[in-house]
């Protein structure tokens, strides 16, 4: 009933253009505006003052934590999400690139890797890749064992490559989704990404205004998984 009854109000929200060593930044007032007159009192202020002073910067750094290892959840997530992939056509493909030896088994539930698995091992057959290697190369150069994190369903273990493929072996589908499962494994292998959320408060006129933003200080595993900076 509250949906049912729930009549939109109309509201504005003020933003600005500053320019800041040439670079131009949108600034955006921190609370909508229901009432005309009051938003034409603050329109009137904004539109004679040439110029805005940061009151505060604010910085919270943070980090997020490379994945798990990949099981078929998560391919047919991405695959249909990222890849355009359907789920017949993700496993119809998956399974014959095991098949021909690129990747372990793709039936699975598990997400834990084995204490035993040869992550150095693993990511050596890419050192010389001509897509992945010098980032292989890198990542091995600084490696440090990641934390077994994940789920042990008992079954087969995350999907992995298991043979080193390129795009003139394999073509279309085949190598989109090879790739994909290579830089997962990859960026599971790697360390967290390091990022500051920048908050800059500014005021015009007596006026506050916000603007927010990202700025990645270490990429970490982002360096793989290249479709999560946005």
């Amino acid at each position: 009933k509250e949906i049912q009854n729930f009549k939109p109000k109309e509201y504005f929200r003020p933003f600005i253009e500053i320019e800041v060593n040439k670079m131009k930044h949108i600034v955006k007032y921190p609370k909508n505006i229901y009432d005309k007159n009051e938003l034409m009192k603050v329109m009137n202020k904004l539109k004679d003052t040439p110029k805005a002073k940061v009151k505060e910067v604010i910085i919270n750094h943070n980090t997020k934590a490379a994945p798990a290892g990949l099981n078929t959840v998560s391919l047919l997530r991405v695959a249909s999400s990222f890849l355009k992939m359907s789920p017949h056509n993700t496993m119809v493909v998956a399974e014959k690139l095991y098949t021909m030896g690129y990747i372990t088994y793709p039936r699975t539930e598990t997400t834990k890797y084995a204490s035993s698995f040869d992550f150095v091992g693993t990511l050596s057959n890419f050192k010389s890749h001509p897509v992945f290697g010098k980032n292989i190369t890198s990542l091995l150069n600084n490696f440090r064992k990641p934390s077994l994190k994940g789920v042990d369903m008992g079954d087969h273990p995350p999907i992995t490559p298991s043979r080193v493929g390129t795009s003139e072996q394999l073509k279309g589908d085949y190598w989109k989704l090879y790739e994909f499962i290579c830089t997962h494994f990859f960026a599971s292998c790697s360390q967290a990404a390091e990022y500051d959320n920048v908050t800059y408060k500014i005021e015009v006129a007596g006026e506050g205004f916000e603007e927010s933003s990202m700025n990645l200080t270490n990429e970490g595993f982002l360096t793989f998984l290249t479709y999560k900076k946005g």
